[in-house]
């Protein structure tokens, strides 16, 4: 019981700390300028170290991609979420 009752506050642990961890597929127009210009914004209000990025494609200045990063102390993912969702340029933004 004891050995259960410590694994499962090693475990709560390890979700607080993954709790900082951001991940979302991105659809965007304007090309991989803006989505650049994208992650400048984020990287300097949001992001403990770069916000890291993979594209998946690239056609007629739509770019899909997925962005990833540690959140600073005190940033929520819902408030990155709907920056992004306000954001005239973004089509779709998903969480992973």
């Amino acid at each position: 019981m004891l050995i259960a009752e410590m694994l499962g506050k090693y475990i709560d642990q390890f979700a607080l700390r993954r709790g900082r961890e951001f991940s979302c597929f991105l659809l965007l127009d304007g090309g991989t300028k803006r989505l650049y210009e994208v992650i400048d914004q984020l990287n300097h209000q949001d992001f403990r170290a770069p916000l890291k990025h993979t594209v998946y494609s690239y056609q007629n200045g739509t770019v899909s991609c997925r962005l990833f990063g540690e959140l600073k102390p005190g940033v929520k993912t819902e408030e990155i979420f709907t920056e992004l969702a306000n954001m005239t340029s973004v089509k779709k933004v998903e969480l992973e």
